[in-house]
């Protein structure tokens, strides 16, 4: 998998198009967590592709 950062022990890495087929597919509970994120609320987990 392409790493495109690393920091504190984070890896960032992505393949672009798995992630935007994800993302596509969960555009209500990514805006639901940012939402939660905003106010410091715990995260709801997404499932993953299939």
């Amino acid at each position: 998998m392409p790493e495109i950062s690393r920091f504190f022990g984070i890896v960032i890495a992505m393949f672009y198009s798995l992630v935007m087929e994800w993302a596509a597919r969960h555009q209500s509970e990514l805006m639901d967590n940012w939402q939660r994120a905003e106010r410091y609320a715990p995260l709801k987990p997404i499932p993953p592709l299939e």
